[in-house]
């Protein structure tokens, strides 16, 4: 006995404090590494007002600089796709391209892929290279696939 309390006691006390220990700090390990691995950071919305041009490229390689309706259109296109899974920047083209260039420097290109897009972010001072993503969003799929040929 130690303190009044029997043995077998002390030793419940401490096969608890250890299974704490032993399922506790790896299920808090293992949550740091899934915030550490997981896309969710990567598609980020951006506001109109931090979109310095919008320049859609055709299929033929010609480009023009987007009015500012079509820029909104566009950007609440862009904001509404949801993000299925990170990738390889892929240079397959379907239709045109899009690119927002941003107040801060920063260059969203938007490319349609099946009836989805690829997202390709610049490489900032953390990330060395171009960040490509899958998201989901028909629309501006469509939107991209029909502007791909005509200049408005």
């Amino acid at each position: 006995m130690i303190f009044g309390i029997p043995y077998a006691e002390w030793i419940g006390y401490i096969v608890v404090v250890v299974l704490v220990f032993a399922f506790g700090l790896p299920n808090g390990w293992l949550k740091r590494l899934e915030k550490y691995y997981s896309s969710d950071h990567l598609h980020q919305t951006v506001a109109p007002e931090d979109v310095r041009d919008i320049i859609l490229q055709m299929s033929n390689g010609e480009e023009c600089v987007l009015n500012e309706e079509e820029g909104r259109e566009a950007v609440a296109l862009f904001n509404g796709a949801k993000l299925v899974e990170k990738t390889g920047a892929s240079n397959e083209a379907e239709g045109a391209r899009l690119r927002i260039v941003c107040k801060d420097g920063r260059t969203i290109e938007i490319m349609p892929y099946r009836r989805d897009v690829i997202i390709r972010l610049s490489g900032d001072k953390k990330k060395r290279g171009p960040i490509g993503y899958w998201a989901k969003q028909d629309a501006l799929s469509e939107w991209l696939r029909r502007s791909g040929g005509e200049l408005n």
